[in-house]
């Protein structure tokens, strides 16, 4: 552990808010022991860590990955680059990312290797350098090679699940895609104060299995699951896949017939708002010339 760099980080926070020692050990601690504490000379008990992290508005696990990881800025980066590469489906960049670095060997962090394995597995089968069923293997194979501890972490074993999930799909597999979308969906453990980014990646394995159901038809299930995306993105206030899942809601109820013109035709109308909210061309041209009927444009 880098008791040294956590000192270091615990006077950075302190000195951005403007707080001295003795303000910072108030009701903590003695001021002798955060300063041992910031020269990296005393490893903090988890209770006192918990209070320091609370009293400078950080969340715990902020100190945790500090502990951790040696570079806990390059490792932060190194997630960004990856996450903004995959968001751009540049998935060669993602590729050559994962690949410079576990050849490196810098990055000193069990999670973050497997973190990286499973970036890797992913692009190699994305741009094609293996097949489907030898990424499904490595990918299961993480699960095995990962502590209890890191695979839970950051919603890693959600983010396996929601991959083997997406490959099973694309090869026309749906029962055992909807199986993988259903073990992330479940997966996902929401914790105070919530992490953003998990609860948005959740709402991509929400979309991933409604996506599965409506094209194994089973629309039933496809309307509920997409009634259950348009209730957690408008609770989170993300409108990422709101479009979709209104687009799905209305298609489901269509292809099962039985429900009000006007009950489709709102849904549809608010799956095309949002996606011209979003300039989603794609998605707005699908619309206008396949479900022009009920968004009453031609």
């Amino acid at each position: 552990m880098f008791i040294r760099s956590l000192g270091e980080e615990i006077t950075m926070l302190r000195k951005q808010q403007k707080m001295t020692q003795t303000e910072l050990a108030s009701n903590i601690c003695s001021q002798p022991a955060i300063s041992q504490i910031e020269k990296g000379e005393a490893v903090p008990a988890l209770d006192t860590l918990y209070h320091i992290a609370l009293k400078l508005n950080v969340p715990m696990d902020h100190f945790l990955q500090v502990l951790e990881h040696r570079r806990p800025e390059y490792v932060e980066e190194t997630i960004r680059m990856i996450e903004d590469a995959n968001t751009a489906h540049a998935y060669e960049d993602v590729y050559e990312i994962t690949k410079k670095e576990l050849k490196a060997g810098a990055i000193e962090s069990s999670w973050m290797h497997a973190y990286l394995l499973m970036h890797q597995t992913i692009t190699s089968y994305k741009t094609e350098k293996i097949e489907a069923e030898e990424a499904i293997q490595k990918l299961r194979a993480l699960f095995e090679q990962t502590t209890e501890l890191d695979i839970k972490k950051e919603g890693l074993d959600m983010r396996i699940y929601n991959a083997i999930g997406a490959i099973y799909g694309e090869q026309n597999e749906f029962d055992q895609a909807e199986r993988y979308h259903t073990l992330a969906y479940e997966a996902y453990v929401p914790k105070e104060p919530a992490n953003r980014s998990l609860s948005v990646f959740h709402l991509r394995v929400l979309y991933n299995k409604v996506m599965t159901l409506s094209r194994r038809a089973n629309y039933e299930a496809s309307l509920y699951w997409a009634e259950e995306g348009i209730n957690r993105s408008l609770a989170i206030e993300n409108i990422t896949l709101l479009g979709q899942f209104y687009y799905y809601y209305a298609q489901s109820m269509e292809r099962l017939g039985g429900y009000r013109f006007e009950s489709i035709q709102q849904a549809y109308e608010r799956a095309l708002f949002i996606f011209k909210l979003l300039d989603k061309k794609v998605y707005i041209d699908l619309l206008l010339k396949q479900k022009a009927k009920y968004v009453g444009e031609t």
